[in-house]
C-alpha cells in the first residue's frame, strides 16, 4: 500500500473503495457479496422511448434533506421519479439521428442486490451563495432492518431473492467538513 494514501485524510468510502479494489481482485467472493447494480431508467412518453443504463455500485450515496428524516424517506426520495422538463429536458436522439429536447421521467431501480448493502449518507454539501462547504447535522433515524423490495426491478430480481437487510454497523463522522474523525 502506498504510504501517501495512509498519511493523508480519507473518507470512509475512499478507504472502503481502496480496500475493496485490493481484496476483490484476490477473492471473487468479496465482489459477489458487496457489488450491486443500479439501473437509470429514462422514459420519454411522447416518443414511446425507454433508456436503461446499468451501473455497478459498492455503496449507495444518498443526499440527506436539510431537516430531520428517516432512512426510509431518504431512500424513497432517491428512487422517486424525477420529471425532466423546461430547461432540464432530456436530449432525445431518434433512429434518424435527429436531436430534440423532450419532457421525460427519470428514476433508479435495483437490478442486482448485493448481499451486503453499504449506504453513505452525504452530510456535506456545497453552499454556492457563500462559496463554502457545509455539514448537515440533522437527525436521521433508521431501523434494525431495511426492506428495499419497492425499489427493485421485478424482472431482474425474483421474489425469492432477499430484499431485507439487517443493520450491522453505523459509522458517524465527528467534526466539520475539513476535519474530523469517524
Amino acid at each position: 500500500w502506498e504510504r501517501s494514501f495512509w498519511n493523508s485524510p480519507q473518507d470512509v468510502q475512499e478507504i472502503y473503495s481502496y480496500l475493496y479494489e485490493i481484496f476483490s481482485s484476490r477473492n471473487p467472493i468479496i465482489k459477489d457479496n458487496c457489488e450491486g447494480e443500479l439501473t437509470t431508467v429514462i422514459e420519454v412518453p411522447c416518443k414511446d422511448y425507454v433508456s436503461r443504463k446499468k451501473e455497478n455500485f459498492l455503496f449507495l450515496q444518498l443526499d440527506i434533506p436539510k431537516t430531520d428524516s428517516t432512512l426510509d424517506s431518504i431512500l424513497k426520495c432517491f428512487f422517486a421519479k424525477e420529471f425532466l422538463t423546461g430547461d432540464n429536458r432530456y436530449l432525445y436522439i431518434s433512429n434518424d439521428n435527429l436531436h430534440s429536447y423532450q419532457d421525460a421521467q427519470k428514476h433508479f431501480e435495483f437490478t442486482k442486490l448485493p448481499n451486503i448493502l453499504f449506504i453513505q449518507l452525504k452530510r456535506f454539501y456545497c453552499d454556492i451563495q457563500n462559496n463554502t462547504n457545509q455539514k448537515l447535522f440533522h437527525k436521521v433515524e433508521y431501523q434494525q432492518t431495511l426492506n428495499v423490495k419497492e425499489f427493485i426491478n421485478k424482472e431482474s430480481i425474483s421474489d425469492t431473492d432477499e430484499t431485507v437487510f439487517k443493520l450491522y454497523a453505523v459509522i458517524v463522522h465527528s467534526g466539520m467538513c475539513n476535519s474530523g474523525h469517524y
